[in-house]
């Protein structure tokens, strides 16, 4: 039987991940939890190792040489129009080379014209990707220009990273007393007798401010309008399950 794996605790909070083989940080695995933000968490091989029965290796991957092809390898750019000037009929290489306003002169063997559009359509392709890398130079040098100016952290205030982040234990909040649950039980019955008195949650909480005020109840012990609610919805929840099994004995 394989025993239980064991992994580094808080591995999830992590998601860029290095293991550098020169520099100061060689044979550390180093992690963080956004690329190119806040400072790395180092492991040791030692650190590492730790959670593991075996050996601890670092990939090693094997790399092959390249070939020299003995012929060179002519492979037309692709063009967005999706256009095979192999596959074009005379007449309709002859249509895109005049739509382009390609001089191809008297020439009408198809195999010239094919080379004369297949160039032209290489020049089309590589003209609108060096159109694209200088637009996306000047969009990377814009978003530079805009870290460098931000001297502390790069996001606003507000966000957290989630190695970072704390949540609070479930029902760990303030509970309701029993003095102040005895109060809500008797508004909320009168109301299930009555409809004329039945109250909303801030009605129940006015009330139990109005009770304070007249020292029959500690003001701190008063719960919020939101907890009030919630409690609301769990009380009928409760009243409704009591009643069925009440039935379900009768039966």
């Amino acid at each position: 039987n394989k025993g239980k794996s064991m992994t580094i605790p808080g591995i999830s909070n992590w998601f860029e991940w290095t293991w550098p083989i020169e520099g100061e940080d060689a044979g550390y695995i180093k992690a963080r939890a956004m690329p190119n933000v806040g400072k790395w968490t180092l492991f040791s091989p030692a650190h590492i190792q730790k959670l593991l029965k075996g050996e601890i290796n670092q990939p090693s991957p094997q790399v092959s040489e390249t070939t020299k092809p003995k012929s060179p390898w002519k492979i037309p750019i692709p063009h967005s129009s999706g256009i095979c000037p192999k596959r074009l009929p005379l007449q309709e290489l002859t249509n895109e080379l005049q739509n382009r306003k390609v001089d191809y002169g008297n020439q009408n063997k198809r195999q010239k014209l094919v080379e004369i559009l297949d160039k032209e359509l290489t020049h089309e392709t590589l003209e609108k990707k060096e159109s694209c890398l200088r637009n996306r130079s000047m969009l990377h040098k814009e978003y530079t220009t805009r870290l460098s100016d931000i001297t502390e952290f790069p996001l606003s205030s507000g966000w957290a990273m989630k190695e970072v982040q704390k949540y609070g234990k479930k029902g760990g909040g303030k509970r309701i007393k029993k003095s102040i649950s005895a109060v809500l039980e008797e508004c909320f019955l009168a109301g299930n007798v009555d409809k004329s008195y039945r109250m909303t949650a801030q009605d129940m909480w006015n009330l139990l401010t109005l009770k304070a005020q007249e020292g029959e109840i500690e003001s701190s012990d008063i719960p919020k309008v939101t907890t009030i609610q919630g409690w609301i919805t769990r009380y009928a929840v409760q009243l409704r399950e009591k009643s069925a099994q009440m039935v379900l004995e009768e039966a």
